[in-house]
C-alpha cells in the first residue's frame, strides 16, 4: 500500500472513531475541523516526512480529486469556501455525505472491496 492510500485508509478509521461509529483512539494528527487536505499534511508532518515527498502526496490527491470530476480546491462543498469554512466551524466536515461517499469508495478500492472507481 502506497502512502496516500495508507494515510486514506487511516483517515477512513479515524473520521469513524471520531464519530463513536467505531472502537479505537483518535490519532494524534487527526483534526475534526479540518478536511482531507490538511488532514494529509497533519499526517505528513507526524511522519516527519520531506516538504517534496508531501508536495507529491498532495499532488497526488488533487489528481484522484480533478479524476473523480471534483474541483481541486474544495471537492465536497458545492458553495466552495463559505461552506467548507461553516462545516468545518460548526463540526459538519465529517458528516458530509460526499466527503464520506468519495473517501468510502477509495478505502474499498484500496482494501480491493467492491467495484472499481475512478482513481
Amino acid at each position: 500500500m502506497n502512502t496516500l492510500d495508507n494515510f486514506l485508509v487511516k483517515l477512513w478509521d479515524a473520521q469513524q472513531v471520531y464519530k463513536d461509529e467505531q472502537f479505537g483512539e483518535l490519532p494524534d494528527w487527526f483534526d475534526e475541523a479540518a478536511g482531507i487536505c490538511d488532514n494529509l499534511v497533519n499526517y505528513s508532518d507526524e511522519l516527519d516526512m520531506p516538504y517534496d515527498q508531501w508536495r507529491d502526496l498532495r499532488d497526488q490527491l488533487t489528481a484522484k480529486f480533478a479524476r473523480s470530476g471534483l474541483d481541486i480546491k474544495y471537492p465536497f462543498n458545492t458553495g466552495g469556501q463559505p461552506e467548507f469554512l461553516h462545516e468545518s466551524k460548526h463540526g459538519g466536515l465529517w458528516y458530509n455525505p460526499a466527503r464520506l461517499t468519495w473517501l468510502l469508495a477509495h478505502v474499498r478500492r484500496i482494501k480491493g472491496e467492491g467495484d472499481a472507481i475512478t482513481q
